[in-house]
Parts: structure tokens; sequence; C-alpha cells
């Protein structure tokens, strides 16, 4: 499957790994994405676009996996990457645009419901963020 890449899966298995046996997993997932993402993005070779989309993709991933919140965990995930993207030089908008995009890769394994609950919960936090999310979203999820 071409969603598949080494960071998803590593983030993937580190979120359900840490937070199996968490009922609020969901509410903790930020500070394991902040610190996996400094990491890769210490790494040669890995891009910010590449880490943010993979990293977001296998968090919410996961969080699907354990059946959590993905609406408030979206918005976690994208909280602790908040200083990641501060941090990175240029522009962004454009960094959090990779961190969204990552997010709404899920959108192939959740309802178009669920999509619009978690656009209005990232626009309720990041003003104009939701509607940059429904754009990738509108990109990602099946119809059908």
């Amino acid at each position: 499957m071409p969603d598949h890449s080494p960071l998803f899966d590593a983030i993937k298995k580190l979120v359900v790994s840490k937070l199996k046996d968490d009922p609020e997993a969901h509410l903790h997932v930020a500070p394991i994405v902040l610190e996996f993402a400094r990491t890769e993005l210490a790494k040669p070779g890995n891009t910010t676009k590449q880490v943010l989309s993979e990293t977001c993709h296998g968090a919410l991933s996961a969080l699907l996996l354990l059946d959590k919140d993905v609406c408030v965990g979206a918005v976690e995930v994208l909280k602790g990457l908040t200083h990641i993207i501060q941090e990175r030089s240029g522009d962004p908008m454009q960094t959090m645009n990779y961190a969204l995009e990552g997010v709404a890769r899920i959108g192939s394994f959740i309802s178009s419901g669920k999509l619009s609950d978690i656009e209005h919960h990232i626009e309720q936090e990041f003003m104009g963020a939701g509607e940059q999310f429904s754009v990738h979203a509108h990109q990602y999820h099946k119809k059908g």
C-alpha cells in the first residue's frame, strides 16, 4: 500500500505501544509526536514535508486503531508540532500545511462526517487551518 512508509510505520507502532492502555490517549499523543518528529528531522535526508506528513498520518492512524477520539487527537498532534512549525525556517503556513496534509490522509478510513468534525476542531484551534485541512481531506476521502 503506497500510504505506508518506514516513518509512518514507526510512529504508528510507537503511539500504539505507548498509549494502548491509556483511556485518554488522544490527549497524550502530542509529546510523543513532537519527540519523534524532532528525532526524524535531525536525520540526514529527511525533509520537513515528509516527516510532518508521515508523523501526523501515522499518529492519527494509531489513534484510529486504538478507537480514540481522532478529532481531539488531530488537534493535539498539531499542537505538539507547533513548536517545530515555528522553529523551521521558511513559511510557517506551508509547514503547517504539511502537517494538515498528513492528518487528512486518514480520510480514506473515516466518514465524511468525521472529517467535517476534524475540520471544525482544527479551525477552532488554528484559525484558517480548517479550510486548508478541508482541501486535503477532499483529496483523500474515498466516496462511496
